[in-house]
């Protein structure tokens, strides 16, 4: 103890069980018992990081970090409030991995930053991300090579916050259930700089149907 156990295949945090102890080791028993299609990684206390890429033939197009702020469930599931984040390692660590497997495509690389300032490679998800907004609103433009326009320079100059609505109210309450109050302190703080993933007025199906995934 402790230790993570989740399924191979899965999104956010579905089947994400942590096993702090005999209790939720018999809870995870249960569930996986009969079950050989899972991993088992040590538990890291940390925040959650992300690297997000575009890459051609192991050459990063386009790239963009981010830091997580808020999640729902507001313990190892989706990120729902996220900033922009700049450390050269995450650069340099996606470099090596993706330079060697000569990956082309899309796909997010998941750390932890732990409290030595340390970061430590969780997972890659070689896939679009659900978090793709921040780069977006901030000016990293993943598509324009596979738009035939790869002359476009894409900076990372903007400080927009980037939310998952209507997610981040459950998050929030949740939050603030536990008594952790820093993520509504910043949301609000800094309201004028947080835009939507996803807008009520411009598409009210989506915006519905994160709802009723959340309770699914």
């Amino acid at each position: 103890y402790p230790y993570v156990v989740k399924p191979r295949n899965s999104a956010g945090s579905k089947g994400l069980m942590y096993v702090f102890d005999d209790d939720s080791y018999q809870k995870a028993f249960k569930v996986y018992r009969h079950s050989s299609d899972y991993i088992v990684q040590d538990y890291i206390s940390g925040t959650g990081v992300g690297y997000s890429i575009f890459a051609n033939k192991g050459e990063i197009i386009s790239g963009h970090g981010h830091k997580r702020i808020a999640e729902f469930p507001i313990s190892g599931g989706s990120s729902v409030y996220r900033e922009n984040f700049e450390d050269v390692r995450l650069l340099s660590i996606a470099k090596k991995i993706i330079s060697r497997v000569k990956w082309s495509g899309f796909a997010m690389l998941e750390f932890k930053l732990d409290r030595n300032n340390e970061l430590h490679l969780i997972e890659i998800n070689p896939r679009i991300w659900g978090s793709i907004n921040q780069g977006l609103v901030n000016g990293i433009n993943y598509f324009s090579y596979i738009l035939g326009r790869p002359h476009l320079k894409t900076q990372n100059i903007l400080k927009y916050r980037t939310y998952l609505s209507p997610l981040i109210f459950l998050s929030f309450f949740s939050y603030l259930l536990k008594f952790q109050f820093y993520p509504v302190r910043k949301f609000l703080k800094n309201f004028k700089y947080n835009r939507s993933d996803v807008s009520l007025f411009k598409d009210p199906g989506a915006w519905i149907s994160l709802i009723l995934r959340a309770f699914k």
